[in-house]
């Protein structure tokens, strides 16, 4: 029954997707990224990589933080999971059937941004950790997927919190963003119309969700349950 749909971004056709990507995850040095590695973190890169069936060097032009992505989104893929089956997917599917609009709070350039200005060392430390949890990343998602489907929201943002162990990636992915998005909230609510807003679970879930602090602006969330 809404007027229009709004997610976190609207992606862009899949070859500007992909230009966008390298335009901000190639490392413009040239400086090869195992070479920033070493010991015991280059020995959790390599296994990581051959888990993912990727040459050790496969992701030497990518910045830390390109490759952790591209590491964790190509685990995900190669357990099965479809990106193609996600509920933004799904509803702009629907959205677009019923001829609506449909709006982003963010660009895709914005996004990338985000963890292109990360400083190089929560950069390594965020590559690092997604080296380190290879082995148990297909298990956590499919632990978020059984929460979310309850739901149980507060038990998903402690998972999704544990994985975010550096303040600094917790605040700039996940906290910020959120007050954000708050602040477009309260604004978009003083003009008419009805829209429906899909974002990310975790920025539904703990003390930092949208919701609640949208209580900073006076206004009253109530959870549907269905």
């Amino acid at each position: 029954k809404s007027d229009t749909l709004v997610l976190e971004l609207v992606e862009p056709p899949a070859d500007e997707a992909q230009a966008m990507f390298a335009k901000f995850a190639i490392e413009k040095s040239g400086k090869p990224l195992r070479s920033r590695l070493s010991g015991a973190d280059l020995e959790a890169y390599d296994s990581a990589m051959a888990k993912i069936g990727m040459p050790k060097n496969g992701f030497d032009p990518f910045k830390p933080w390109a490759a952790g992505v591209t590491l964790q989104m190509m685990g995900l893929a190669n357990s099965g999971y479809d990106p193609n089956s996600g509920v933004e997917t799904q509803l702009t599917a629907a959205a677009k059937a019923s001829g609506k609009p449909i709006i982003g709070v963010e660009t895709m350039e914005g996004q990338l941004a985000i963890f292109d200005n990360l400083p190089e060392a929560n950069q390594l430390r965020f590559l690092n950790e997604s080296s380190a949890m290879a082995d148990q990343l297909v298990g956590q998602m499919d632990g978020m997927v059984e929460l979310w489907a309850k739901p149980d929201p507060d038990g998903l943002a402690r998972l999704m919190n544990d994985g975010l162990s550096d303040p600094v990636i917790l605040a700039e992915l996940l906290t910020l963003r959120n007050a954000r998005w708050a602040y477009w909230i309260k604004d978009r609510m003083q003009k008419p119309g009805t829209m429906f807003m899909a974002v990310g679970a975790g920025h539904l879930a703990g003390g930092a969700s949208v919701q609640h602090l949208l209580g900073a602006y006076g206004l009253s969330v109530e959870r549907i349950q269905y």
